[in-house]
């Protein structure tokens, strides 16, 4: 099982808490507060997802309509959104 050094969480409105860590083995991870599940990848990788977040990549997600635009089930749906 791999170490993970965590820092302490970053939390939002209710409870959106998200932590981020790094491993002995250069590896970034980022995970929520609650939960076991996390995103693991190389801290460049990661660096680079957090900067184009921060760079507007993930804007259309802000927007006051962007709910679950994909029903689950639905035939030729690529995903679902939650």
């Amino acid at each position: 099982m791999t170490d993970i050094s965590w820092d302490d969480a970053f939390c939002s409105e209710g409870a959106n808490c998200f932590r981020f860590g790094v491993d002995g083995e250069g590896k970034a991870y980022i995970g929520t507060t609650g939960t076991s599940d996390y995103v693991a990848d190389s801290v460049e990788a990661l660096r680079a997802l957090i900067s184009a977040v921060k760079a507007g990549a993930a804007d259309h997600l802000l927007r006051p309509d962007a709910g679950p635009h994909v029903a689950e089930g639905t035939p030729g749906a690529k995903g679902v959104f939650r």
